[in-house]
């Protein structure tokens, strides 16, 4: 009885393989190429797509790490495991569960070998890790694109001599209370003196748009504040920061997971809520920590002995450069800067990366040649100024 069962069961399995070869053989010899685009950019995969009971199937490797996910292969299960932010995706050979954060999904085609490689379904895939997933029959192609937020909500972090300084906040399109997301603080560059949060938007939507909660973050500037020195915006920024901890549950914000970031004189105030003890706004509960977990700075100041803006007190200057400051506790950070930057000399970035990592930390700088201060705002560096800033925070294990 046992062997009946064994052969009904292989015969099964050879059904089950014939009929996909079959339908295999019959799209590829039946249909013109499928394409794909990701974000209006056209990707070609070895092995290239094939109709599988009407799910286009796309090689593993390729899929997941052009979604920005990092993957694995688990040889005792015969499983791939893929992750992003807070998204653990798992697809078995040959099974129609797959699971999502724990959560089984049944699937109408289940990942398979083909030519000795992994085929696993797009649509499940690119919509598992948050993606909008479209299929345009007349040009057979799919078309794949993020979740990008629309809305923001809008609160009062901090009230100073009646002025009341906000803080936007964006979420990922899928949101979910039941999920525990990393976040990223920005803060706008204008020599301390003026800008405002419009200047970094794009970053805060396109990182929402990654799975992250996202903030945008008014500070106090000289022309409008008539601020006499820097302190009161690193003072603020160390506020948002805090503010962010203070309602972790409220925004589904893992606390331990908080990055600061900014370009330029936002860079500095980024920089500087990891670097001082000091500067903490008065009455606020200092028992709840200021300092951000991870740094991802845009040609920042780092020397204010070198970048002065409107200040000329030499002792304050030094007070409050994160150069002269840092310490062996300074978060791990990432820095993006063009060597061609009349503003802010890459020396001064230079300098801080030898001293941190003298002191044991971490200070990742990546160079962009001939370009100048504020490269960043660059559009088409997007992609490669987030790709790396995921490389990086996949290095120091963020979401381990």
């Amino acid at each position: 009885m046992q062997n009946s069962k064994s052969i009904i069961a292989a015969v099964a399995v050879l059904v089950l393989i014939f009929s996909i070869y079959i339908v295999i053989t019959l799209a590829a010899d039946s249909e013109k190429p499928i394409s794909v685009q990701i974000d209006g950019k056209a990707y070609t995969f070895d092995p290239p797509p094939m109709i599988v009971n009407d799910r286009t199937m796309v090689p593993m490797r390729a899929i997941f790490e052009n979604l920005g996910a990092k993957v694995t292969w688990d040889e005792k299960t015969n499983s791939v495991i893929a992750f992003k932010v807070n998204t653990t995706v798992v697809l078995q050979i040959g099974s129609t569960v797959a699971s999502v954060n724990g959560k089984e999904i049944t699937l109408d085609s289940p990942a398979m070998l083909y030519n000795d490689r992994t085929m696993v379904p797009l649509r499940f895939v690119g919509e598992a890790l948050g993606y909008n997933v479209f299929w345009i029959e007349e040009k057979q192609q799919v078309v794949i694109s993020k979740k990008i937020p629309t809305t923001f909500e809008k609160r009062v972090y901090k009230t100073v001599g009646g002025k009341d300084f906000h803080i936007y906040i964006y979420k990922p399109v899928d949101f979910s209370k039941d999920k525990k997301y990393p976040a990223i603080a920005f803060f706008h560059g204008g020599g301390w003196k003026q800008g405002d949060v419009d200047k970094i938007r794009p970053f805060a939507v396109e990182y929402a748009a990654k799975g992250f909660v996202t903030a945008l973050v008014e500070y106090r500037l000289q022309g409008t504040d008539k601020i006499t020195t820097a302190i009161p915006c690193i003072s603020d920024g160390k506020s948002s920061i805090r503010w962010l901890r203070q309602h972790a549950e409220e925004f589904s914000i893992d606390p331990n997971r908080i990055i600061a970031s900014g370009g330029s004189a936002g860079g500095h105030v980024a920089l500087s809520t990891s670097v001082f003890d000091t500067f903490d706004e008065q009455g606020e509960d200092l028992s709840v920590s200021s300092k951000p977990n991870a740094l991802i700075l845009y040609n920042p100041v780092v020397n204010t002995l070198v970048n002065k803006g409107f200040m000329t007190d030499e002792k304050v200057l030094l007070s409050i450069s994160p150069y002269h400051h840092a310490t062996k506790d300074v978060a791990p950070m990432v820095i993006f800067h063009g060597t061609n930057d009349q503003s802010v000399p890459i020396k001064t970035i230079e300098d801080l990366q030898k001293k941190v990592q003298e002191l044991g930390g971490v200070c990742i700088l990546h160079k962009y040649p001939g370009k100048g201060h504020g490269f960043f705002n660059e559009k088409t560096l997007m992609p490669d100024l987030t790709n790396k800033g995921d490389a990086f925070l996949d290095l120091i294990r963020f979401f381990e």
